[in-house]
């Protein structure tokens, strides 16, 4: 029986071992969507959504969705987000850090 694709497999794992206190959706959206970007994650106020270019490899699609996934968590915590000037901040990266290798040593 053959693996799940890489990207599906990611998904299920972040779900599981880095959840969120509110929803967030994944999508796969066409390249055009997402002009000048891999991927992007919105919040509402309420929820989020995780958009994902669908013409990405297995590999590149899973490490965007990690780093969507890392701007969910960071939107999580009490300390607001600076999207007015750069929402890589010091908690983005450690958070991403934290997941990125963690990922790759199951993964990779």
């Amino acid at each position: 029986m053959s693996k799940p694709p890489l990207f599906e497999r990611t998904r299920k794992w972040l779900r599981r071992e880095y959840k969120l206190p509110f929803r967030v959706q994944v999508r796969v959206v066409d390249d055009t969507k997402l002009p000048g970007m891999w991927g992007c994650f919105e919040w509402d106020g309420e929820r989020g959504t995780i958009y994902i270019r669908n013409s990405l490899s297995q590999a590149h699609a899973s490490e965007t969705l990690i780093e969507e996934w890392a701007h969910a968590m960071r939107q999580s915590l009490a300390i607001t987000v600076p999207y007015d000037q750069e929402p890589h901040d010091p908690h983005f990266w450690l958070i991403y850090g934290e997941i990125v290798t963690k990922w790759r040593h199951i993964f990779a």
